[in-house]
């Protein structure tokens, strides 16, 4: 074998090696990215009293939502009447044992239970 078959022979090699490096390496970033973007499905954000909450579950009862934004700061109390608006001066009651399909962006009110407002 002469020199330059060599050479050649070695640079195919370390082409194949730093191949081999960067496909493992890309399928890492590929792995890490699914589960952020999968992490990130998981949660939903709502406003509830203009109190922007997170939860981890887009499925919850009207209780379980009314305790996750009371954990997270909004103004209310746990025996507050739940209320999705639905539009403009439209809302709907959700009993404490209803479940609530969450969207990102949706909106809630809760008020006391003998404000009619």
């Amino acid at each position: 074998m002469t020199l330059s078959n060599e050479s050649s022979e070695r640079t195919v090699e370390e082409d194949v090696d730093h191949v081999d490096k960067d496909e493992r390496r890309l399928a890492e970033d590929v792995e890490r990215l699914e589960r952020d973007v999968e992490g990130r499905k998981q949660e939903v954000t709502v406003e509830v009293n203009s109190t922007a909450v997170v939860l981890s579950e887009h499925l919850v009862t009207g209780l379980q939502l009314k305790q996750a934004a009371i954990d997270q700061g909004a103004t209310l109390e746990i025996d507050f009447q739940l209320w999705r608006l639905t539009g403009e001066h439209k809302r709907d009651q959700v009993a404490n044992d209803e479940k609530v399909h969450l969207h990102d962006g949706e909106r809630f009110a809760a008020t006391a239970s003998d404000d009619n407002a």
